[in-house]
């Protein structure tokens, strides 16, 4: 979702394929629960990705997720 709000001003067809694949995701998502626990652990873990060079300007793309136990409670 992130990479396609950069994508605003020069969209193609290919990101209205990304777009609609997205939106059917999140309305077939809608009756589960968001779960967040914490365990005994306190162990926290990132995973981190990067696209470089996506972009026409030839920027990069990045993104993180943060969890602690169960379900992730940091998204970028």
């Amino acid at each position: 979702m992130a990479f396609l709000t950069t994508r605003v001003k020069k969209q193609d067809e290919d990101d209205l394929k990304k777009l609609c694949r997205v939106m059917r995701y999140l309305r077939n998502m809608s009756n589960i629960p968001l779960k967040l626990e914490a365990d005994g652990t306190h162990i926290i873990k990132w995973w981190v990705d990067a696209s470089y060079a996506t972009h026409d300007d030839m920027r990069s793309h990045t993104g993180g997720v943060m969890t602690l136990a169960k379900g992730a409670f940091y998204q970028q």
